[in-house]
């Protein structure tokens, strides 16, 4: 999924298919992406920092921290929307409770510590991004998948 057809784990970073796990400049960007690309994203951030309060759970419904449909703002632009700067993966009854809420209010809502614990580390990323008052917005979401990519292209080169 994250490896092109021929390429190695670990190996070069140009056989990593950006378009599977949403960071590209494809038209198809947003859909289709595994569950796997979110769980490693996860476990790429967790290594790092084994003493985040996180346990790997299944979680299999994936959440857009700006909502496809605002309460009382205009949608945002395609591209930003979908891509994954702004998703992440949440349980199912986590995502009916996150609803059409703008970001502030997700993490307004649901940001507290005992909830947090439950969480993906990238949402919990997400949300504490929000409450350190950053804007979540085109700009930032777009800055964040290119974070990510940053740290996927390390977690794939091999470190000698």
């Amino acid at each position: 999924m994250i490896i092109k057809n021929g390429g190695k784990p670990k190996g070069n970073v140009n056989t990593v298919c950006w378009e599977n796990i949403n960071i590209g400049k494809s038209s198809k960007v947003g859909e289709k992406i595994e569950n796997f690309v979110f769980n490693y994203f996860d476990y790429v951030i967790w290594k790092d920092n084994k003493e985040a309060d996180f346990e790997f759970a299944y979680r299999t419904s994936v959440e857009h921290f700006y909502p496809q449909h605002p309460i009382g703002r205009p949608p945002m632009d395609f591209r930003p929307l979908h891509s994954f700067g702004n998703l992440c993966i949440i349980s199912r009854g986590m995502n009916s409770k996150f609803s059409n809420y703008l970001p502030t209010g997700k993490a307004g809502n649901f940001g507290d510590a005992d909830s947090m614990k439950t969480y993906s580390l990238k949402l919990q990323y997400m949300i504490n991004s929000v409450k350190n008052k950053e804007t979540w917005d085109e700009a930032t979401i777009l800055r964040k998948e290119q974070e990510a990519k940053e740290l996927l292209k390390y977690a794939l080169t091999p470190q000698d």
